[in-house]
């Protein structure tokens, strides 16, 4: 990592964790079979307690579907903001509360 010719692989960028706050776009062309050339858009919403009353600004009609991601290597590390809560078992209780939101009815949801 050191080293001024260092290039991280793809393997590197998947185990990339930043604390995020507010929110990203990314835009992603691709062609796909079938179907042409289709625009995806990712919408990177900070994760902390004190982001999420933020989401809801973010959820439009049109949103066809939403990715929920959850680090599955903090199952031993505690929250940021209390560090008593584990990191796990918040997600998987947030995530319950992202589906049963009225706002994602009818919307598929992928973990």
């Amino acid at each position: 990592i050191c080293d001024e010719k260092y290039q991280p692989s793809f393997d590197d960028y998947l185990r990339i964790r930043t604390r995020t706050t507010g929110s990203t776009i990314e835009r992603i062309r691709a062609t796909i079979e079938g179907f042409g050339e289709c625009t995806f858009e990712f919408t990177d919403v900070g994760g902390q307690r004190c982001e999420r009353k933020k989401w809801m600004r973010m959820v439009k009609d049109e949103i066809q579907a939403v990715l929920y991601v959850v680090a599955l290597s903090e199952y031993d590390l505690a929250l940021f903001e209390d560090n008593k809560t584990n990191c796990l078992v918040e997600a998987l209780n947030l995530f319950k509360e992202v589906i049963n939101n009225r706002f994602f009815h009818k919307k598929t949801v992928l973990v």
